[in-house]
């Protein structure tokens, strides 16, 4: 897939999403819920970065490489 870095968001229940926004035209599409308690983090075939919680779980396709790629040249902004 290259740079395009699909992903995918699966939760157990429509309860667990906050907000999903999809604008008629233009605009930005929100997609805003809860994980609940982190289970896991992990690398799956490694290509893919899968975060899973109590309540459903977000797959990245992001492999292993190019995230310590982005953590080595701080492309990740830590909240902290």
């Amino acid at each position: 897939m290259g740079s395009m870095h699909p992903f995918s968001i699966e939760l157990k229940s429509k309860n667990h999403v906050k907000n999903l926004s999809i604008p008629a035209e233009g605009g930005k599409v929100v997609i805003e819920g809860y994980l609940g308690k982190m289970k896991s983090l992990k690398i799956v075939e490694e290509v893919m970065l899968e975060i899973e919680g109590d309540y459903g779980s977000i797959c990245l396709d992001f492999d292993e490489k190019e995230i310590e790629k982005m953590i080595t040249a701080k492309i990740i902004v830590s909240g902290v």
